[in-house]
């Protein structure tokens, strides 16, 4: 626009309060059209005012009920719906029209004019406008009759409930207008839903990110709902991931199922995470639609270095747990596989590297208990291979009942005569002897730091107990006189590296009081591992300005 001319601002109230939107794919959107001439230089002012103004026209408006009407019958039948209009705050008379609904690959809806005797709007006989008053409802008598030739299949018809006139606000003049979605469902023998898949490939998206994209035609004439997901296996049929796919607005809008109406074409897709190293892979669709239906097709795709970006790089080797606990009674031996695998087009090798928790830990894994690794170190594996390392613990017979602690550290090389350190790994290790355990912490300490608008509390905690924890701390303040400060504080680790407590560890308990006056404070700390009370302690703390 040029600057001086005037124009026609039309803003959909959906995209300024989300309250008004409604997240069902098939319900009636609330539109809203908002005409007005006026000068852009006054831009900000005017969307400003636009947004009081339809709010405050959004009060006066008339309700619509329902927003979907839905009608089943046969060549022939005769069918009657009702609108119900709820009064607003002031008279209005509205005009009332029919449009065809168009779906988008990406699930959303468009609305045209119906071509001039086209079902189902020949069908349908609804009066041109309707008056409502303040205080009194009023509805909208609708009849269907079907042609006794009709075919069988799904007619869809959008019912527009707007004002004659705009409603005049300021500089403005708004008009709120409703849709009311009609799906007049028609019985024919043979009448079933089918689909045709038009597309299958994995694209990526403005970021280099890749997706995997189904596209899915209805070539029927019925309607039904479909989910989809696929999977990719690489060359040796060893699943790398299952990707859920969705049209575009059902992910936006969180709705699992995508209908689809007839003659609709949806582009269904799905992010893939796990990184793709060179080479070829499946993909297959898994399409399932109506009641019964379903729908398998397969694809060969080749990965060349650099197709895609993933948010992180390759790992080298994936394990399948990345913690390894061992449980047995005293004397027994105990077992474990861990699952390796290769994602990288060459061989490998994988050593592994016993860690402390700490040096002289006396929970120590390797130091209580025997440890072995059968399939011995390094081990390697082949380009795009998966191979199980076995680990034995040992309890010995004299061994108290407690838990043991420690860690391996897999160093992936590369294969040849100068590996090359290609990645790290840790892999959490933990014994158990059958028994008992006691679970204890003690609060080493409590206090707190100032802050702009409060202070930061800290809990020092340590394991006392004979396995590991994952703690939580309440925390209740009392003044001199013993009262309480009427808060409960939950105090929690803040470090995501550090969600379990070892034996004989510490670990940090942080939570953010606000408000609160610099004085000394009676704490009542009550710690809890899941739901069970295991230590509760009075302390003193001090908060300084």
């Amino acid at each position: 626009m040029v600057p001086g001319d005037t124009g026609t601002y039309i803003v959909y109230l959906d995209q300024f309060f989300s309250f008004l939107r409604q997240p069902q794919p098939f319900g009636t959107q609330f539109l809203l059209e908002v005409f007005t001439a006026v000068k852009r230089k006054f831009l900000i002012f005017l969307l400003f005012s636009m947004v009081m103004s339809l709010l405050a026209t959004y009060a006066l408006a008339v309700g619509v009920v329902p927003l979907t009407v839905e009608l089943n019958g046969k060549p022939g039948d005769t069918m009657n719906f009702n609108i119900k209009l709820n009064p607003g705050g002031q008279t209005e008379k509205l005009k009332l029209s029919l449009e065809k609904i168009i779906q988008q690959p990406t699930g959303d809806l468009q609305y045209s004019p119906f071509e001039q005797g086209g079902p189902p709007a020949s069908w349908i006989a609804i009066p041109t406008t309707v008056g409502v008053s303040p205080g009194a409802s009023s509805q909208i008598d609708g009849t269907v009759k079907v042609p006794l030739n009709a075919q069988g299949g799904t007619y869809l018809a959008l019912l527009k409930v707007a004002p004659e006139e705009p409603t005049r606000k300021g500089a403005f003049d708004v008009s709120i207008q409703y849709g009311v979605r009609l799906y007049i469902r028609i019985e024919s023998a043979g009448l079933r839903p089918r689909v045709q898949v038009t597309g299958l490939d994995l694209i990526k998206d403005e970021k280099g990110t890749p997706l995997i994209q189904a596209r899915i035609k209805n070539i029927s004439a019925a309607d039904f709902l479909t989910t989809a997901s696929a999977t990719l296996r690489d060359s040796n049929q060893k699943l790398i991931q299952r990707v859920e796919l969705r049209p575009t607005y059902f992910w936006r809008n969180k709705i699992s199922q995508a209908r689809l109406l007839p003659g609709g074409e949806l582009n269904y897709i799905g992010p893939v995470t796990e990184p793709l190293s060179p080479g070829e892979y499946e993909l297959r669709l898994f399409y399932h639609y109506s009641e019964n239906g379903q729908l398998l097709q397969a694809k060969n795709i080749q990965i060349h270095a650099g197709d895609y970006v993933f948010a992180s790089p390759p790992k080298a080797l994936k394990l399948d747990q990345n913690e390894l606990i061992f449980e047995a009674r005293p004397g027994v031996l105990s077992l474990k596989g861990l699952k390796m695998q290769n994602r990288l087009d060459k061989p490998v090798k994988v050593v592994f590297i016993p860690e402390e928790v700490a040096p002289d830990y006396p929970y120590s894994i390797f130091a209580n208990n025997s440890l072995t690794l059968r399939t011995g170190s390094p081990l390697t594996i082949g380009a795009g291979q998966t191979e199980v390392a076995i680990i034995s613990v040992q309890i010995p017979r004299e061994a108290p009942v407690r838990a043991n602690y420690g860690s391996f550290n897999l160093q992936v090389y590369s294969a040849g005569d100068k590996p090359v350190l290609l990645d790290e790994i840790p892999l959490s290790l933990e014994a158990i002897t059958v028994g008992n355990q006691t679970r204890t912490a003690e609060v080493l300490s409590i206090s707190g730091d100032k802050e702009k608008s409060g202070y930061r509390i800290l809990a020092v905690l340590k394991n006392t107990g004979t396995i590991k924890l994952t703690p939580v701390a309440n925390l209740v303040l009392k003044d001199k006189a013993n009262k309480s400060l009427g808060t409960l504080l939950s105090l929690k680790t803040d470090d995501a590296q550090q969600v379990a407590l070892l034996p004989n560890q510490t670990m940090n308990l942080t939570a953010f009081l606000p408000k609160l006056d610099p004085a000394t404070y009676q704490a009542d700390v009550t710690v809890l591992e899941g739901d069970k009370v295991i230590q509760t302690v009075i302390m003193p703390i001090h908060l300084k300005k």
